[in-house]
């Protein structure tokens, strides 16, 4: 048995389908010693780990393309091809030091990220190929980060944070901590994370905004936002079109400025002219007075409606503090368990992540 086992490790042979006859083999005891694993990477090369590193091999002759002795006993379960691209992730584990996470590419063995860098784990990753990027999810300690890797120039763009991470349960698993999203307006990202909500520049990774949000009361403040920038459009676009006329009127008198010939000494004309110009000058005036009253007015609208979604976040706080826990044995309540207990269910049909619930009678109430 033992003999059989030492041959399966140390040769690697390949076999046409239906006549199985040999194409090639390959002795990688010298190579790795021993086989821990092989994969197939997404451009078909074999990867295969074992004792003395981590290589590819070409799947047609068996050629080794690329060997990373530093790689040793890779873990299997971590191996991971990212969809349609020559990049593999993995995890190994050096004699010194903490676990390390790896972006390579399959092609070349070159290594594109390590979580080393920046002492990160990674937990998820999404790719958005017309974006040209992947978003991962990494986690240093209880911090919740989000990484941009290039697509492009196959590095690391940003890494952006997104706070501590509550759920005790979330980070020992590989479930996602991303709940909504990510969706996309124009250049920035809005994430969902737990009861936040982020807005993110994707050029940069800068937080633009964040919300603590509630679904009593998240309706309300979004009508009332846009609201605001419905206001604040309306008085912008009455700017613009004043703005406008007023400038067709300059342009016109500019226009007849230097068609005159100032040596004909048409005093007539000039005449005219100056009459033109002082009716331009009050049709300025009347228009700029009348554009600051609206932004006036506009302004008073919109203090009061920032007034009005500053006490909806203050009530949100109190309406929070008070529904989550049962103020007699400063437990969860009810919905709050339910809650729980969905964000569980949700990360099982997600990504296969198993739970328990363990009911305790804490005071014998019934």
């Amino acid at each position: 048995m033992k003999k059989t086992s030492a041959m399966f490790f140390a040769m690697l042979f390949v076999v046409t389908a239906f006549s199985q006859n040999k194409l090639w083999e390959v002795d990688l005891k010298e190579a790795l010693y021993e086989v821990g694993w092989i994969k197939q990477s997404n451009e078909g090369f074999i990867i295969a780990s074992g004792a003395k590193g981590l290589l590819a091999m070409n799947n047609e002759n068996g050629e080794i393309v690329w060997q990373n002795e530093e790689l040793k006993a890779v873990d299997k379960n971590t191996y991971m091809n990212i969809d349609g691209l020559p990049i593999i992730y993995i995890e190994y584990s050096p004699i010194v030091g903490k676990t390390r996470g790896l972006l390579i590419n399959s092609s070349t063995g070159n290594i594109l990220y390590d979580t080393k860098d920046d002492e990160v784990r990674i937990k998820d990753f999404t790719l958005f190929p017309d974006k040209g990027y992947i978003l991962f999810e990494l986690l240093k300690g209880n911090e919740r980060k989000v990484m941009c890797f290039s697509l492009k120039t196959l590095k690391k763009d940003w890494i952006a944070d997104f706070g501590e991470s509550k759920s005790f349960i979330s980070k020992l698993t590989k479930a996602t901590f991303v709940n909504h999203g990510p969706f996309f307006y124009k250049e920035n990202l809005i994430l969902g994370i737990e009861n936040m909500i982020f807005s993110v520049n994707s050029a940069n990774g800068e937080i633009i905004w964040k919300y603590e949000a509630d679904k009593k009361i998240v309706k309300q403040k979004t009508e009332d936002i846009a609201k605001l920038v419905t206001l604040m459009g309306k008085y912008l676009n009455d700017a613009i079109s004043s703005s406008d006329h007023t400038t067709s009127s300059v342009s016109n008198i500019k226009g007849k400025l230097q068609s005159i010939n100032m040596n004909t000494n048409n005093l007539s004309e000039l005449s005219k002219l100056q009459s033109k110009l002082i009716d331009a000058a009050s049709s300025i005036e009347d228009e700029m007075m009348k554009v600051g009253k609206n932004f006036n007015s506009g302004k008073s609208q919109i203090n009061a409606l920032e007034q009005e979604i500053s006490e909806l976040k203050h009530e949100l706080d109190d309406v929070k503090k008070e529904s989550k826990y049962d103020h007699l044995t400063k437990l969860l309540t009810r919905k709050a368990y339910e809650v729980e207990v969905k964000n569980f269910e949700s990360n099982y049909e997600r990504n296969s992540v198993f739970y328990a619930l363990v009911f305790l009678d804490i005071d014998h109430f019934k």
